[in-house]
């Protein structure tokens, strides 16, 4: 079994056991995880190769064998387990070869809910913020004293719903700037960038903030420190709010279309100076340059799809909220006329209504 750099998706299975009358006699409840793991033997310049891959993606296996924790099997606890797990991979064992002999048996799974982890140094918010409503219930389990919080969602709004429920102190906040899509619950198919910029709630970065950067670095992932986060999360909006929803309300059109048909270019200009606008006016400046500089950067991403984009093709519930309905109240409550944000928010919400 591995450990892998992503989160697992989880299905729920019941199998029941029917007579000849189709009256249940048992019934097997269980939550599990699907991923393939690929063993590549094909021949190379030394010889054959000897690569693992998950889903289709290649690591470097790093682990141990796995024989039963005790001669007799009764006595092996589930913290037994938890503890003997853990410590492989505080030395940064990445794979458990589970090697059946000299009474090999079943192993059960333990880690199989956050109740069954216990507290952690840190909790990473990966979900995306239709599933926002299910954390309070989620991450109680994984919090210590010192535990950290750190959302790397989109949009404006989850550090707020993450501090009212946990505490401001233990919330931090990331942005990725990345093309990727996600084909299937369990996997992502990485088109180009990969940048992550990471800051704290409300405060100036600290020594934990730090760390963390540095950590992300060490993983080989480009990453920034922030002072300002809000500042930051306006500033991806300029991006987020034209091309995610513009995408939307011309019926599935990718970023490349957009950029080549002059009335969607120009509602895209429009939209990233109304941002701009907004976020000045709650305090932080964004050069109007930057919205060139958005415009240049997408021609380089060919014919993507942005993420709510995917969303909405898949028949699933976008994050429209976040991304353009906070935004316009914040124009609203400021006295901003933002008609292109009144106007595209209307229609990602007429898109919504069709799914």
């Amino acid at each position: 079994m591995a450990k892998w750099d992503g989160t697992q998706a989880l299905y729920e299975v019941t199998v029941e056991l029917l007579d000849e009358t189709s009256l249940p006699l048992d019934v097997w409840e269980r939550r599990i995880g699907l991923r393939t793991l690929h063993l590549d033997c094909r021949p190379d310049k030394w010889g054959h190769a000897f690569s693992f891959h998950v889903n289709g993606r290649s690591f470097f296996a790093k682990g141990t064998h796995w024989v039963p924790a005790d001669a007799l099997v009764t006595r092996i606890s589930d913290e037994k387990y938890r503890r003997v797990l853990t410590a492989a991979a505080d030395v940064n064992m990445n794979m458990i070869r589970v090697w059946v002999w000299g009474g090999g048996i079943y192993e059960p799974d333990i880690f199989q809910t956050p109740s069954k982890i216990g507290p952690v140094d840190l909790v990473i918010v990966a979900v995306k913020t239709t599933a926002s409503s299910h954390l309070p219930e989620l991450l109680p389990p994984l919090l210590g004293p010192e535990t950290a919080i750190l959302t790397l969602q989109n949009g404006l709004g989850s550090e707020e719903f993450l501090a009212e429920h946990f505490g401001a102190e233990r919330i931090l906040g990331g942005l990725c700037f990345v093309c990727l899509t996600r084909r299937t619950p369990a996997s992502v198919d990485h088109a180009g960038h990969g940048t992550l910029s990471l800051g704290e709630f409300q405060r100036p970065a600290a020594p934990r903030t730090r760390s963390l950067v540095e950590a992300f670095q060490s993983s080989g992932i480009e990453t920034h420190l922030v002072e300002n986060l809000a500042a930051e999360r306006w500033r991806k909006l300029v991006w987020n709010v034209p091309f995610n929803g513009l995408a939307i309300a011309a019926g599935g059109m990718t970023t490349d279309l957009v950029l080549g048909d002059p009335r969607q270019l120009a509602r895209c200009r429009a939209l990233m100076e109304e941002i701009i606008s907004i976020a000045g006016a709650v305090g932080h400046a964004i050069d109007p340059g930057y919205a060139d500089f958005q415009i240049e950067r997408t021609r380089s991403m060919g014919a993507y799809r942005p993420s709510t984009m995917v969303d909405w093709q898949a028949g699933q519930e976008m994050e429209i909220e976040p991304i353009w309905g906070e935004p316009l109240r914040h124009a609203r409550a400021l006295g901003i006329e933002v008609p292109e944000l009144t106007r595209l928010y209307g229609e990602i919400h007429s898109r919504a209504a069709e799914i």
